[in-house]
């Protein structure tokens, strides 16, 4: 099995370089100059078929890519370049190759980031996790260079930190990230503008799913995030959580970390009859699979509530919070709280209001129509044209 798993690795790394030897070949020059994580440029490939039915020229930049990612965005004809792999790989602009230095030494990401602006002089930079260290230096380049910048947000933001924005332009979800982003990072109303999530486009909301369970048939899902610095806090908790439903004696707690998140192993012991499963994978499955699903401060928190699953909200009392209270989502702030709000969802004691559940979606994201990707390519087609 260890054999099988090593080939297995092995021959993905050597198709992952074989197919990062394709050439780029750009006949036009680049309007938009993307620069995005491989899992969000599969999300919101909606978007990059907006923009060619715009005729719009646009390239993306691209770190943290898998192979399955590299190869849905070459089945889907998509122009990319792996940030590692810029001097190694030929990009020819109307007909002339580019020469890129693969040499970059100490503050490489800066100079990557003059170097592609320079040679291929965009008119937009489009990035969707400003301020992330990887994105900073593309921004500060392009705004020495006079190249208009434009941040999609991507997630539920919740620590300001992760959210303070240093492009000129945010396409926000909805209406309370646009209070969010005033009143909590001072962001002028001019900076800001609504488009809803391309991120969200293929999903619509659904009808709550109630129905009544037996405890020992239950299978919880628990979405995860991550709290930097406080990774050993949020272990403790979740062991209690997991403690306390096994008490109760639910059947399957399924557990799904954010990406790159590392979790104690200790927490997948099997705890009385009830089994302990980590989730990866498909989100959707993973919420298909569950009856009752409990959700820290994390996006995925959303997929649950759009879906319509019986969702608590664990709001744990040392970091800030998502909106779901005011959405009628049972809250609580310990383990043991949790447990009992899953207990009385379970019984049919306790029941979400569909009417403050869709007002909250619609005030968060304004509209889930599966437009929001055509919102944005309007929103850039028009910035291009002035």
């Amino acid at each position: 099995m260890m054999k099988r798993r090593r080939f297995v690795n092995s021959t993905s790394i050597i198709l992952h370089k074989l197919l990062g030897r394709k050439n780029i070949i750009l006949h036009n020059n680049l309007d938009l100059l993307i620069v995005i994580p491989g899992d969000h440029a599969v999300k919101i490939r909606y978007l990059f078929a907006q923009l060619k039915d715009r005729h719009i020229n646009f390239l993306l930049v691209i770190h943290n890519l898998t192979l399955r990612e590299r190869l849905l965005l070459l089945r889907d004809n998509i122009p990319f370049i792996q940030i590692d792999e810029l001097g190694k790989r030929k990009v020819f602009l109307k007909g002339s190759k580019l020469a890129f230095d693969d040499r970059f030494g100490k503050n490489q990401n800066y100079k990557k980031a003059l170097d592609l602006t320079e040679k291929l002089s965009p008119k937009i930079l489009l990035t969707t996790t400003d301020p992330d260290i990887k994105i900073l230096p593309f921004i500060k380049v392009a705004k020495k260079m006079g190249v208009k910048t434009i941040t999609i947000q991507h997630g539920a933001y919740e620590p300001p930190i992760e959210a303070n924005y240093k492009s000129e332009i945010a396409l926000a979800w909805g209406n309370y990230y646009i209070t969010w982003f005033k009143e909590t990072l001072n962001k002028k109303a001019t900076s800001i503008y609504i488009t809803g999530s391309p991120f969200f486009d293929q999903l619509k909301i659904e009808p709550l799913k109630y129905k009544s369970m037996a405890i020992n048939k239950l299978k919880v899902l628990l979405l995860l995030t991550i709290y930097p610095s406080h990774e050993a806090y949020l272990n403790e908790e979740v062991t209690k959580l997991i403690y306390y439903l096994s008490k109760i004696g639910v059947s399957e707690i399924h557990i799904r970390p954010h990406p790159w998140q590392k979790l104690d192993k200790n927490l997948f012991s099997r705890v009385g009859y009830t089994k302990i499963k980590k989730e990866v994978g498909s989100l959707d499955t993973s919420l298909k699979k569950s009856d009752i699903v409990i959700t820290l401060n994390t996006t995925a928190g959303f997929n649950a509530l759009i879906k319509g699953k019986p969702l608590v909200y664990w709001q744990l009392n040392k970091f800030d919070t998502l909106p779901f209270k005011q959405g009628g989502i049972p809250t609580a702030t310990s383990a043991k709280e949790v447990t009992v709000k899953c207990l009385e969802l379970a019984s049919g004691k306790l029941k979400i209001d569909n009417r403050k559940r869709r007002e909250l979606l619609n005030d968060v994201f304004y509209k889930l129509d599966g437009k929001s990707g055509k919102r944005v390519a309007d929103f850039l087609s028009n910035q291009l044209s002035e």
